[in-house]
């Protein structure tokens, strides 16, 4: 699931079909480093794009959600990186436990560190688990939360708010950071002839340098501008992509309130459906969401896009219904996954046995 044209730095990449555990990486382009939200079975994610993680967002931890973490630190403890990983209140706990069922008597200096945030109402509280002290936990303190942000680089930012399935879950937006865009009617306009300039300003937009002066021509001759004065002149301002993430919740007022909240104006909202219609009593003893639950939401934040995901195993045989019962508004389009991502499990018979090694020279000889 990759849409160029909706988002222009990021990558959004859904590693799950409708009926397996959820699995959202969003990739930056330009650096090629990832983000993965929920963290179910990895074992269909190539090494390097594992190694490519700089951060994880676990919205809660049921197995189907949190079990592949074990596989995650399998692959990255020799990086030597230190690897954020933010979830709800309680999660620090449950990260020492899982850590602490494994021996680690051989840790060297250079084994990569979990530093794990966990997101409160009111604050922050982060643990570090160090890789060279066998991943035993140290408390770090506690930090004031002001608003929804909750993580930030130079291309993105992730905000997140907690719902209620009977445990507390995190719902997370991803937004893109405004790139450089320039106005061709500005140029036009202002009498500048595109040129060498252009590449040098974006060049300093991107390392933060546009306090530098930049050489520009006109249609009058050269002159000297900082970049901070000529890019806000000719600076093309656009609302900036984002994608919603939100799964297992209960279909209530306060939890349709909150999503309302920090999901206004999405391009792609990426939702649990985990029930056709007429399974609408399951759901909410399960505090899931329904078909109709979905359309619901959808008709009040009209996203551009809507991915329904993490439909419940019940309806095995026939998928293709979600879609049929969905009937989203006509501004919102619906994209359909197939119903498995991860590849069929071996059987016995299809396992190349072993056989005697022979040495090449060994085999040339005869």
């Amino acid at each position: 699931m990759i849409l160029p044209s909706v988002f222009k730095q990021i990558e959004p990449t859904f590693h799950a079909g409708l009926l397996d555990d959820p699995l959202l990486l969003v990739r930056v382009r330009t650096t090629g480093r990832s983000l993965l939200f929920d963290c179910g079975p990895l074992h269909h994610l190539a090494k390097r794009t594992i190694k490519s993680i700089d951060a994880i967002f676990i919205s809660h931890a049921h197995m189907d959600h949190f079990m592949g973490m074990d596989a995650f630190v399998r692959h990255s403890m020799v990086s030597g990186h230190v690897y954020d990983i933010y979830g709800p209140p309680g999660l620090a706990a449950r990260m020492e436990r899982k850590l602490g069922g494994y021996d680690w008597n051989l840790a060297e200096d250079f084994w990569s560190d979990l530093r794990v945030h966990e997101i409160h109402p009111t604050h922050f509280a982060r643990t570090l688990f160090s890789g060279r002290q066998g991943y035993r936990g140290t408390f770090l303190g506690r930090e004031e939360r002001r608003d929804a942000l909750i993580y930030a680089n130079g291309h993105l930012q992730v905000e997140a708010a907690l719902f209620d399935h009977k445990i507390p879950v995190l719902g997370f937006r991803i937004t893109e950071k405004p790139g450089f865009q320039v106005d061709p009617q500005e140029l036009e306009t202002l009498g500048l002839i595109p040129g060498h300039w252009l590449q040098e300003l974006k060049k300093n937009y991107y390392e933060k340098k546009l306090y530098l002066p930049i050489r520009i021509k006109t249609r009058d001759g050269e002159k000297n501008l900082t970049g901070e004065d000529l890019y806000g002149r000719i600076r093309r301002e656009s609302p900036c992509a984002s994608i919603g993430y939100l799964t297992d919740i209960g279909a209530t007022a306060a939890n349709f309130k909150q999503a309302e909240e920090l999901f206004a104006d999405l391009r792609l909202l990426i939702c649990e459906c985990s029930y056709l219609r007429n399974h609408k009593d399951k759901a909410r003893r399960s505090f899931h969401l329904c078909t109709d639950d979905v359309r619901s939401l959808a008709e009040k934040l009209r996203p551009r896009y809507v991915l329904p995901m993490h439909f419940s195993k019940t309806h095995l045989k026939h998928p293709q219904d979600l879609y049929r019962e969905l009937r989203l508004p006509t501004d919102v389009t619906l994209l359909q996954l197939p119903p498995y991502q991860t590849p069929r499990p071996l059987l016995c018979d299809e396992i190349e046995p072993p056989t005697p090694w022979r040495d090449q020279g060994e085999r040339e000889s005869n």
